[in-house]
């Protein structure tokens, strides 16, 4: 039976912290979480988060505008002109 050693490595360091940072342009109205519904002034917001695991998949996920709320960062997205990681 043939180990596939490259894909085990790359997934055990597939992990880590990393940062998003957004950009709004113009001031913004969003709900977020259990904070309710926020005025959101224009600029520039980072969020830093950690994965145990698939961090590559993550971020991917970070930076595709839409799709499903799952962290507050989720919910500028819609707003945001910028996401870098």
């Amino acid at each position: 039976m043939a180990i596939p050693w490259e894909t085990i490595g790359r997934e055990a360091r597939d992990a880590g912290c990393y940062m998003v940072l957004m950009r709004l342009p113009r001031g913004a109205r969003a709900t977020v979480g259990s904070l309710g519904r926020l005025t959101l002034p224009e600029g520039y917001y980072l969020y830093v988060g950690s994965a145990g695991r698939s961090l590559t998949k993550r971020m991917e996920r970070h930076i595709r505008k839409g799709g499903a709320v799952h962290r507050h960062i989720d919910c500028l997205k819609p707003y945001a002109d910028r996401c870098d990681d």
